[in-house]
């Protein structure tokens, strides 16, 4: 740093020439900051300050002026050092000032070391600030001590330091102390304590700092990218939109452009393009963003942090595989990219590509720990290493003649699976258990098993096995099942039974049981639009064969923040090769449906969100002798998301069905 000031200080004085009138001029016991005029700024005065020096080595004046000059142009480490070499040329009190200066300095380049440097190594700067800062700040912490002008400049410095440092709570709480001691508090301070609070998921009172701070500097660009991240984070989505559109139109392409010579590329515009383009990807929108990042990263292809954006986006589309590969490419051009690391651990986690996933997620916590990004991937990656209960449950009570038709008068299904943690990345062993009951007037058909198994999944595999029994002396069974996924959009799935938990409650009332084998093909486009078919064939004990067909399209037709509306148009057809069977055993039957999901988001703060949905079936039931009459259902769920562990959903609904 030093030797880049002397440089820069060098260059200053050679330009100067003996003819400049504002430094030509030499008086004994001057300083230069009396002699220059007509130039006053600071570089023209410390050339005249070395000029008198050359003539006059010892000219206290001088040498004062010079050392104050350095520490004005921000070169407080060669005026302290200055200093130091001529004592007794400032008294106390600018000696405290010129210290605080100098761990400015520090915290400036420190800041920007944190940025660019990889691991703690790339605090080493801002760390030694805070050390030489620590006793300001714990004077400032103390409401009974008076500070120093000094001491406040060096405490409020140090807010900033502690952001930079990633010490959020230390910042908020030296911050709240200043602010109590009622003298106002500058822009860039209260710039550093938003930050600290949005880093901590409080978006709200980030929010209202940053406004803070845009009172009294309204052209900071770091400032109003806080506001728009606070506003989308606090779910003021309609505002955060307007601000980035607004940001993006005031924000010039090229910098100094007063001629073509001095005109140059303005290296903030790129980020404010990337961040308009990844707005509508925080309001629930990832059409949008990946579609305006697409167009981007064809402008910019060589921009890195579009690239990674962009990345981001086809994530949020259901995409991971392209996401991974986009996310390579930015890699090999940089391979310390946190960002690209972070987003290339949760891609690969998608793609339970799991070891990989960890590989990843390492590299990137070797850069940095305390990016959010990283954060969030780790926690994933801790989350999946972790144990998983599943329990699904359905209850009801139907009325369709004295048996209440093919479900009983009341009757439930429950069902669970716990999983145990990894094993060797991609095995996981599991316990099942099935219950469930339905009353006929001719009794209860009842089925209840126990099974244990194992899981494999890999990117393209997900496999697994399963030995059961049954409870209540039925016989035991096995199951098998395939998943094979090739890319982001195909999936093809296959599953052999020999003891189908599927088969009616009145099959299982007469001891019938039932082998199952089913394939289905499901092709996902993108997060709004997914196509499925399948096929089932049911091999009963009492020599009946039961073969059905599914065939679904859903299609998001709204998208937002708050409201979304999934339509979804369903056909099934089946067939039986027996009749007079004790259970529900129609010939042929066949049925197409059309559901219209309506989600609403309630409230969301970050992993934590509560959403509500009202879910509308129509269409016809078709049943060869008995003809065609139509079927319609209503129920209302509400969805808790504790936390990144728990999600509970529960509901009401109705159905009418011939």
């Amino acid at each position: 740093m030093h030797k880049l000031l002397l440089l820069c200080l060098a260059i200053s004085t050679c330009g100067s020439s003996p003819g400049d009138g504002a430094i030509a001029a030499t008086i004994n016991g001057d300083s230069a900051s009396k002699i220059v005029s007509t130039k006053p700024d600071g570089f023209a005065t410390l050339a005249a300050d070395q000029t008198i020096l050359a003539r006059e080595p010892g000219n206290r004046a001088a040498l004062r002026d010079k050392i104050m000059t350095l520490a004005r142009l921000g070169a407080a480490g060669l005026a302290t050092d200055m200093s130091e070499r001529h004592p007794g040329l400032l008294d106390q009190k600018e000696r405290d000032s010129l210290a605080a200066d100098g761990i400015a300095s520090r915290i400036r380049w420190g800041g920007i070391a944190a940025n660019a440097g990889r691991g703690t190594a790339r605090f080493a700067t801002l760390d030694q600030a805070l050390m030489e800062s620590e006793a300001a700040g714990a004077r400032a912490l103390d409401p009974t001590l008076t500070l120093s002008a000094a001491e406040r400049q060096l405490a409020l410095d140090r807010i900033y330091a502690l952001s930079e440092r990633y010490r959020m709570h230390d910042t908020i709480a030296l911050y709240l102390a200043l602010e109590t001691r009622g003298t106002p508090v500058p822009a860039y301070v209260k710039a550093a304590a938003a930050s600290a609070y949005l880093y901590l998921e409080q978006p709200q009172r980030a929010r209202d700092l940053y406004r803070a701070a845009l009172a009294t500097d309204p052209d900071n660009l770091q400032t109003r990218l806080g506001l728009f991240y606070a506003l989308a984070e606090n779910e003021e989505h309609d505002a955060a939109l307007a601000l980035i559109e607004q940001i993006a139109a005031t924000t010039p392409s090229h910098i100094d452009a007063w001629s073509p010579v001095t005109m140059r590329d303005n290296p903030a515009y790129p980020r404010v393009l990337s961040t308009r383009a990844m707005a509508p990807l925080l309001a629930n929108q990832p059409a949008d963003a990946e579609r305006q990042l697409h167009e981007l990263s064809v402008r910019a292809p060589f921009n890195l942090e579009v690239d990674t954006s962009y990345a981001s986006s086809m994530r949020a589309r259901g995409w991971p595989r392209a996401a991974e590969q986009e996310l390579r490419w930015v890699l090999v051009a940089e391979p310390g990219n946190v960002e690209a690391l972070g987003e290339r651990a949760g891609a690969l986690l998608e793609m339970r590509d799991y070891q990989a996933a960890g590989t990843a997620l390492g590299q990137a916590q070797a850069v940095s720990t305390e990016d959010k990004r990283v954060m969030r991937d780790a926690r994933l990656y801790e989350v999946n290493n972790m144990r998983e209960l599943i329990v699904d449950g359905t209850f009801g009570r139907s009325q369709g003649g004295p048996s209440g038709g093919p479900s009983g008068t009341r009757d439930y299904v429950l069902e669970s699976w716990l999983y145990s943690q990894p094993l060797d990345y991609n095995y996981r062993v599991f316990g099942h258990a099935y219950a469930a009951e339905a009353q006929f007037s001719a009794g209860s058909g009842r089925r209840e098993r126990a099974g244990m198994g194992i899981e494999f999944r890999s990117p393209l595999l997900v496999a697994s096995g399963e030995l059961s029994h049954g409870i209540n002396g039925s016989e035991s069974g096995a199951v098998v099942a395939l998943s094979f996924t090739p890319d982001d959009y195909w999936t093809f799935r296959g599953k052999l039974d020999s003891s189908a938990n599927e088969i009616p409650l009145q099959a299982s009332l007469a001891g019938i049981n039932a082998r199952h084998a089913s394939a289905d093909v499901a092709w996902r486009a993108q997060e709004s639009r997914s196509a499925a078919l399948s096929f089932d064939h049911f091999d009963f004990s009492d020599g009946n064969r039961r073969d059905s067909t599914q065939a679904s399209w859903t299609e998001r037709v709204v998208a937002g923040p708050v409201y979304k509306l999934e339509v979804t148009a369903a056909l099934y057809a089946s067939s039986n090769s027996l009749a007079a069977t004790p259970y529900f055993n129609p010939s042929r039957d066949f049925s197409p449906t059309l559901e219209f999901s309506n989600e609403w988001l309630q409230w969301r703060r970050y992993t934590r969100a509560f959403h509500h949905r009202l879910v509308v079936d129509i269409g016809s039931y078709w049943q060869r002798g008995f003809g065609n009459k139509p079927v319609a259902g209503a129920r209302y769920e509400q969805e808790w998301e504790a936390d990144d562990r728990l999600d509970l959903r529960y509901g009401i609904g109705r159905t009418l069905h011939p």
